[in-house]
């Protein structure tokens, strides 16, 4: 019944403990198109992290992969680590482009979580 309701809903969200002690929200979900707009356009699916790493802190992960290839958001709860993340941006970029997946755009952001 779970798979029948993710499918209908077309979200899927999962709770993981990647680490001892180390929890990860894992959420993906289908985005259909805007027939009005786009008749042609493909559907875009989404993915979300959501984790507390030892050194970077709180970070939110949202990669979008649609049409246009995929679009990274990148969001810390520090401003150190938003920097640490800036000042590795273009090996990110570099990676994802030797590994086949070049990001159509990589935004880094932080705001400070309540």
């Amino acid at each position: 019944q779970q798979q029948l309701a993710a499918l209908e809903s077309g979200s899927i969200v999962l709770q993981l403990e990647i680490w001892p002690r180390q929890w990860m929200q894992w959420q993906v979900e289908e985005h259909a198109r805007d027939a009005a707009r786009e008749p042609d356009a493909p559907s875009s699916w989404q993915t979300r992290l959501r984790l507390e790493l030892p050194q970077l802190g709180a970070l939110d992960a949202v990669l979008t992969l649609g049409g246009n290839g995929v679009q990274i958001t990148l969001d810390a709860a520090n401003a150190a680590s938003a920097t640490l993340m800036q000042d590795h941006r273009a090996a990110l970029h570099a990676a994802l482009d030797a590994a086949g997946v070049p990001p159509a755009a990589i935004a880094i952001a932080h705001h400070e979580q309540a």
